[in-house]
């Protein structure tokens, strides 16, 4: 099931035929929206004006558990919410543009859907943090998940504590 909230109309009916076989849980008001989201498998969250304050906000929806689903961010392409959006935590939220829509909401809800593995959906959100464990606790995730990250720093292997990547 997929939990969407869209407070605008005329996004609203690009919504619609993507989303067409899918089980969908509508939500006409934030507080709907943050009550049938832990139950689904991944979030819509859809604005005409998407601002800073929307970040805050569905930060606080989707970390209220640690195995919440993840958002798929659905807003008008614009120079400004490019550079906001381009900022954003992408182990939570994943982006597709409203003139983009028909095209890409399936495949960012597929993206969007990786907290059913929770060992996985969990070594996503560590290795995203801004603050970062030890590097061994990272390396062990991405072996453990089968993450390869190649923007972190790799350290040589000492005493064969890790087996070389895949």
């Amino acid at each position: 099931m997929v939990a969407v909230y869209c407070e605008c109309p005329e996004m609203l009916e690009r919504l619609g035929p993507p989303l067409s076989g899918v089980e969908v849980a509508w939500a006409e008001a934030l507080d709907d929206f943050a009550a049938v989201l832990p139950g689904a498998e991944a979030g819509v969250y859809c604005t005409p004006d998407y601002m800073a304050e929307d970040s805050t906000r569905l930060r606080k929806l989707v970390g209220a558990s640690v195995g919440g689903p993840s958002c798929v961010v659905v807003t008008p392409l614009s120079l400004g919410r490019l550079q906001l959006l381009r900022e954003m935590d992408r182990s939570w939220f994943q982006v597709v543009w409203a003139e983009e829509v028909a095209d890409r909401l399936l495949a960012g809800l597929q993206r969007a859907g990786w907290h059913r593995d929770p060992l996985r959906m969990l070594a996503n959100r560590i290795l995203a943090a801004k603050r970062r464990p030890r590097l061994q606790v990272e390396r062990a995730l991405q072996i453990a998940c089968g993450l390869d990250r190649p923007d972190l720093p790799r350290r040589r292997r000492a005493g064969g504590k890790f087996p070389p990547p895949p």
